[in-house]
């Protein structure tokens, strides 16, 4: 059980915080469920989460970072380098998920995150940073606002059938 106390650490994840990172993930994916009916999560989400932490440590394509309080990991972030195949700079770096246990938020540990984040992207030479999150999710929609994104792409969806 995370408890609000002590500095934040910021470092690479590794294997031993599969578990933490995937139920972060499940965590995440339920909140969008709640904002809108379709991110409906699937039945098997655990396991699904689990397999995509695996398989992110495997890609050289993808950053993990998580924030530490003490010995206990309080916050995560994932990116993957994106070719834009048609534009310039050719390379960025796409936010997928991004969290913090509730008893860190509102304390810049989400800033901690994506700073540091920004700092690993660069050292590859990734000079664009962009995010996704649900349209109804206010607050990534400040976070990332305040942190100097602006709206570079619109997708739009409708059911079939």
């Amino acid at each position: 059980m995370a408890h609000a106390s002590g500095s934040i650490t910021i470092r690479e994840a590794e294997k031993r915080d599969s578990e933490k990172l995937a139920e972060f993930v499940v965590r995440l994916k339920q909140v969008n469920e709640e904002l809108d009916p379709m991110y409906m999560v699937r039945e098997d989400l655990e396991e699904v989460a689990r397999e995509y932490i695996e398989k992110s440590f495997d890609n050289p394509d993808v950053v993990m970072l998580v924030a530490e309080a003490g010995d206990e990991v309080v916050g995560m972030v994932r990116a993957k380098i994106v070719d834009r195949l048609f534009y310039e700079p050719r390379l960025e770096g796409l936010v997928t998920d991004i969290y913090v246990h509730p008893l860190y938020r509102r304390r810049g540990v989400a800033k901690q995150l994506l700073d540091a984040l920004e700092k690993r992207l660069a050292e590859k030479g990734i000079t664009l940073l962009a995010a996704e999150h649900p349209p109804n999710n206010r607050i990534a929609e400040k976070f990332f606002a305040k942190e100097g994104f602006k709206p570079l792409l619109m997708r739009v969806y409708r059911k079939i059938g």
